[in-house]
């Protein structure tokens, strides 16, 4: 005889779209530094392969965000309501740092530096994180 498969729990799916997401940004983080550090220091002057790096790049983005879209769709409302708003504070300290540095920048209110998008990457992904954790803490 042989054994039915069990029905998938609600914690084995949200285990599964947890693995499946941080493989997505694992592979985003990867492609996204092979863009911009191997035309410098991998593949100098080999343009055609700094182009197919910038489309596997965009490809590998898109799998993240449809991936993200897909750990919405499986998760309950609360962990939703959750991700959400940590998303909506990520864009919002993303735009408003986006937009007020190069000002600052062009006044000399801040040091000219290399700071670059990597920078605002940065800023965005650690303020999800952070609102990520405290939205968790406070509907526990």
């Amino acid at each position: 005889m042989v054994p039915t498969p069990q029905p998938s729990t609600f914690k084995s799916r949200q285990q599964r779209t947890t693995r499946k997401s941080a493989f997505w940004a694992g592979a985003w983080i990867l492609a996204t530094a092979l863009f911009n550090f191997g035309p410098k220091f991998l593949w100098p002057g080999q343009l055609w392969l700094t182009v197919a790096l910038a489309g596997m790049n965009l490809a590998v983005g898109l799998g993240m965000v449809l991936t993200m879209r897909d750990v919405l769709h499986s998760t309950d409302e609360l962990h939703r309501k959750v991700v959400l708003e940590a998303m909506a504070i990520a864009f919002g300290v993303g735009v408003v740092v986006g937009t007020l540095y190069p000002t600052m920048k062009s006044y000399e209110l801040v040091p000219s530096s290399d700071v670059d998008m990597s920078a605002l990457i940065v800023v965005m992904g650690l303020t999800f994180l952070v609102s990520m954790i405290l939205g968790l803490r406070r509907y526990r």
